[in-house]
């Protein structure tokens, strides 16, 4: 169902709904045109009344106080972090490193942490088969 067919349905939902309404409303002012001529010009008045006061009442100002400020010392802005030598904030990409670049930036894993490693996978495959029948 696209987006027409569901905007049409609702609107005829919509239409089902209100058209009692509106012809009910529709007897009673054909009915009664003195009395809804009155009804529609007062709620015409209170809409605009509604409108004009709404721009004329004002809400109270938060009061704001305001000392001045007397130091003993002149204050002193703290130095900015410094930023270490070798750190790039940013940097361009290359498809390739050479073995130079690789070598500066690549750490070989000792055993212990080669051992560890070993550890966590079996704990991971354990639990993962340790369930299966």
């Amino acid at each position: 169902m696209d987006i027409k067919e569901k905007l049409g349905s609702t609107w005829q939902t919509i239409k089902e709904k209100i058209s009692p309404l509106y012809e009910k409303v529709a007897d009673y002012v054909r009915e009664n045109k003195k009395i809804s001529a009155c009804i529609g010009s007062l709620v015409i008045l209170i809409i605009i009344f509604i409108i004009l006061f709404s721009s004329v009442i004002k809400k109270p100002e938060a009061k704001t106080y305001e000392r001045t400020l007397t130091t003993s010392e002149e204050m002193m802005v703290p130095p900015s972090p410094a930023v270490p030598d070798g750190y790039n904030p940013s940097r361009i990409t290359k498809e390739n490193w050479s073995n130079e670049e690789a070598d500066i930036w690549f750490t070989k894993p000792g055993e212990k942490e080669l051992e560890d490693l070993s550890r966590a996978n079996d704990r991971i495959i354990n639990e993962i088969t340790g369930a299966a029948p």
